[in-house]
């Protein structure tokens, strides 16, 4: 299925491409009743999905479509440029091709080359290439910075594209509000709730005190910062309900940690904390996410995008703080989360270690971590 979703992402581009290709070319009569600035001659949604893509996770969107014979590697390895060529049935050139340049986490920018044969190309006025490609400009903007430019090369003629991402990064510090949230993509937003989740189970199990009932019970410490109805993954089920909340126009400008709290299942009372005689009864109830194939994997935190490796240490932060703030008669030995050290200074170390040791589980790389970091820094 995944190659299937990455052939279809290709198939699409071509597409949109071979919808430029029609529009210069006037290939039909429907063409020649459009305009350049009429057609969607770049795709917004599949520029964000293609930089969104490590140079891995690329190099396998190649492989596939050269694996399917819908198109040719246009560099061989090592390079930092990474593409693939198709030719359309009326033997027009098409390629996309993405620069590695500055890391394999994510391209620097996409180039996007269309081809016409001479036959081809004399169709083509100048002024109506210049046109298609201030179109372009004007449809991409303003996430998108695109340059244009045009080439006649013995009868033939090549229009190239270079798209730039400008959006600015959503900076994710301590106080990140419903408003900067709504501004994530999906990727950060899940993630965060799943750190979210580990930070709590976190602070759940550094903290000194026992939990004497299990986590079906009402009275467990984690209602007093989890809300209930979460589903088969929680994860989903609480990004889910943080979006839902933070669509609400009252609470644009709330932070996250008290969005997270104000949808909490239990805000009064008194969670049930003590001291356990049966601590092997007892202990496990601090694990509310289940056994090790619950954690997300250090290889596949560190393939992700460093957006979303920062909002996951910005979630498991929100966890450990949210446990904090509701047991305020806990005490807090230092360990939880480094409270000296910011989360962007967090999230350096953790990817540190994950790349050192990338059969481990995140869980552990956090939890261990954020002890050794509260330790050197009291």
């Amino acid at each position: 299925m995944e190659t299937v979703h990455r052939l279809t992402i290709l198939h699409r581009w071509l597409v949109i491409l071979a919808g430029f290709a029609a529009v210069l070319g006037h290939a039909s009569s429907a063409a020649q009743q459009r305009t350049p600035s009429e057609i969607e001659i770049l795709s917004k949604a599949d520029a964000l999905r293609l930089f969104g893509l490590t140079k891995e996770q690329w190099l396998r969107n190649v492989a596939d479509a050269v694996a399917a014979g819908v198109a040719t590697q246009t560099y061989r390895q090592p390079s930092p440029m990474v593409g693939m060529a198709t030719t359309t049935p009326e033997g027009d050139l098409l390629t996309v091709n993405l620069d590695y340049s500055k890391g394999d986490s994510r391209p620097v920018f996409i180039q996007v080359i269309i081809g016409y044969r001479p036959d081809r190309a004399a169709r083509f006025a100048d002024q109506m290439v210049r046109d298609a490609i201030a179109a372009a400009q004007r449809q991409m903007a303003p996430e998108f910075e695109v340059h244009g430019n045009s080439e006649r090369i013995e009868g033939g003629l090549g229009i190239f594209f270079a798209i730039l991402d400008r959006r600015e990064a959503v900076v994710v510090t301590r106080d990140v509000t419903c408003g900067d949230y709504g501004g994530f993509a999906e990727s950060q937003k899940v993630g965060l709730a799943y750190a979210y989740l580990e930070g709590v189970q976190a602070a759940l199990d550094k903290d000194v005190a026992d939990i004497l009932v299990p986590p079906t019970d009402a009275r467990h410490a984690m209602w007093w910062v989890l809300p209930a109805g979460l589903g088969e993954n929680p994860a989903k089920g609480l990004a889910a309900k943080l979006d839902s909340h933070c669509r609400s126009p009252a609470n644009r400008r709330e932070g996250l940690l008290a969005a997270f709290l104000s949808m909490s299942h239990r805000k009064d009372g008194w969670p049930a904390l003590g001291i356990s005689t049966d601590k092997r009864k007892t202990d496990p109830w601090k694990s509310i996410l289940g056994g090790k194939d619950s954690s997300v994997s250090c290889s596949a935190y560190t393939a992700s995008r460093e957006e979303t490796r920062q909002a996951i240490i910005y979630g498991y932060y929100l966890g450990t703080e949210a446990l904090k703030v509701r047991l305020k008669s806990s005490v807090d030995v230092g360990i939880v989360w480094p409270s000296k050290m910011s989360a962007q200074a967090v999230r350096v170390e953790v990817d540190q270690r994950c790349q050192k040791e990338k059969g481990a589980t995140l869980r552990d790389v956090l939890w261990l971590t954020t002890a050794e970091l509260g330790v050197k820094t009291r």
